[in-house]
């Protein structure tokens, strides 16, 4: 088996610390750090601290943006909060967005969901963002399982979410991750409560029930391929077909990563190209570790699908009381070209979620 021809990825990863204010409660706060693989370096993007009332919401990024999704919503004033409200910081309200091509201009904030949703499972979809799980109240008001949101953020000052049609069963617990599946035009939602993989077309406005299917965190799609990592070896599933493939793992992938239990399978630009990734957490006395794992996965023939390592990278990041996480998306290759200083800054970006999936 050949090896796999050398990607270059950068990610960006957002840190999260705790904080306990003077009055006692509870915040957390996030800075987006961005990572080299290639140079297993790690330094601050700019944008500023981001604020978070609560609970670690979810994040994404569509376009040349990142949006935070989720969270407790905001319980106490500005005058309450002394020092957070600055050029550079913002307190983060159910959600919040960042212009990556922008970053002077700090974070700014986006409609509130018809729901509540504390910590949604959320995908970009051709420029929409859709967020699912989550509690809301429609006709007499009863509190019922929400069947999804959808918002355009392209729209400005006119931007409103929007719910999406009742899924065919009502389930509250959406499996992460949500994966988009672009080549069939749809998003692929597993619903935990009943082991059911669903599709839904977004330009339909339609559901459909594929099959019964066990998720797992580090889950990705390659075509028709869903495939993971756990129980020491990767695993794959043939959506078109409905058969279980038996991937063939390069000679040259260390028997010590497999065995390796990692937090999320991150989608990267190259096609065919992923990470594994992995937060240590605070082993060190003032560092939070990282971990990633390159490889390459191809499918000759629509045969059996070979894994091809490619290299790993240990990292730390500053702060005892960092975590850092993941959520698997699709992102640009290399940086914008730009000959201004704000462009070294930007890179490609993967944002991140809480690690408790």
């Amino acid at each position: 088996m050949r090896k796999a021809n050398h990607v270059s990825a950068e990610i960006v990863l957002h840190a999260v610390k705790g904080e306990i204010l003077p009055d006692g409660a509870w915040y957390r706060y996030g800075e987006l750090y961005r990572v080299n693989l290639d140079k297993a370096e790690i330094s601050k993007c700019r944008g500023g601290k981001l604020y978070l009332n609560d609970c670690l919401s979810s994040m994404v990024i569509s376009g040349h943006a990142i949006y935070v999704l989720g969270g407790g919503g905001v319980r106490h004033s500005k005058k309450g909060i002394d020092g957070l409200f600055t050029s550079e910081q913002h307190l983060h309200s159910r959600a919040s967005f960042i212009d990556l091509d922008n970053t002077d201009g700090g974070w700014k904030p986006l409609p509130d969901f018809k729901s509540r949703i504390v910590r949604p499972v959320c995908v970009s979809f051709q420029g929409n963002l859709f967020v699912f799980g989550g509690m809301c109240k429609r006709g007499n008001g009863t509190p019922t399982v929400s069947p999804g949101e959808e918002i355009n953020p392209r729209r400005n000052g006119n931007a409103r979410w929007s719910f999406l049609p009742d899924p065919p069963e009502q389930a509250f617990n959406v499996s992460r991750p949500v994966l988009v599946d672009n080549k069939n035009n749809r998003i692929l939602v597993h619903f935990k409560d009943s082991c059911s993989l669903y599709a839904y077309y977004p330009h339909q406005s339609k559901w459909e029930f594929l099959l019964h299917f066990a998720w797992h965190k580090t889950l990705a799609l390659f075509g028709d391929m869903l495939f993971f990592h756990a129980g020491c070896t990767f695993h794959a599933f043939d959506l078109a077909t409905k058969t279980q493939l038996h991937p063939i793992i390069s000679t040259d992938f260390p028997p010590c990563l497999l065995w390796t239990k990692f937090d999320v399978l991150i989608t990267l630009a190259q096609p065919g190209s992923f990470c594994l990734a992995l937060d240590r957490g605070p082993i060190l006395p003032d560092k939070t570790c990282l971990k990633f794992v390159k490889f390459c996965i191809e499918r000759p023939c629509s045969g059996q699908p070979h894994i091809i390592f490619d290299s790993c990278c240990d990292l730390d990041v500053d702060g005892r009381a960092s975590v850092a996480s993941f959520v698997p998306i699709v992102t640009r290759s290399s940086p914008k070209k730009d000959t201004s200083a704000k462009a070294s800054e930007t890179g490609v970006l993967i944002p991140s979620d809480t690690i408790s999936i």
